[in-house]
C-alpha cells in the first residue's frame, strides 16, 4: 500500500511540499455535502470516509492545512479511534511540511467531576 498525505479538505493553503511524505488525499471535497463539523455526524462521516480509504495511522499522515476547529475536531477523532497519528505540521522556517507523530497513552475516559486526573 502507497503512503498517503491525508488532508481534510482543500484549503487555500498549498499542500504540495507534503507530496514528499505521500500521495496527496482529501478526506473530504471542496463543495462536497457533510455534516455541520459542531455535529457527532461529523466525527462518524470523517471515520468512515478514512476507513473506506483503508487509512493506515502507522503508515499514512494527516496534514495540518485549513481551518483550526475542524482540524482540532478531526485530529481528536482520529487519535480517539486509532490512539496514534503521524501529523504533518507546516514549517515557515523550513518552508516544508515536518512530520511529528501524537500518541494517545493517557486514559482519555473521564467525566468533569474527575477530569483534574487527567491534567496531572
Amino acid at each position: 500500500m502507497k503512503t498517503r498525505a491525508f488532508v481534510l479538505e482543500p484549503a487555500s493553503q498549498s499542500v504540495h511540499t507534503a507530496r514528499e511524505y505521500g500521495e496527496i488525499t482529501y478526506i473530504f471535497q471542496k463543495g462536497e455535502k457533510r455534516s455541520s463539523i459542531w455535529s457527532e455526524e461529523f466525527k462518524q462521516e470523517l471515520l468512515d470516509c478514512l476507513e473506506a480509504q483503508q487509512f493506515n495511522p502507522k503508515v499514512d499522515c494527516f496534514v495540518v492545512t485549513g481551518h483550526l476547529v475542524p482540524l482540532t475536531i478531526a485530529v481528536t477523532t482520529i487519535l480517539i479511534k486509532y490512539g496514534c497519528l503521524q501529523v504533518l505540521f507546516y514549517s515557515a522556517t523550513e518552508r516544508q511540511y515536518v512530520l511529528r507523530k501524537i500518541e494517545n497513552e493517557k486514559d482519555i475516559s473521564c467525566n468533569v467531576s474527575d477530569c483534574a486526573r487527567c491534567v496531572q
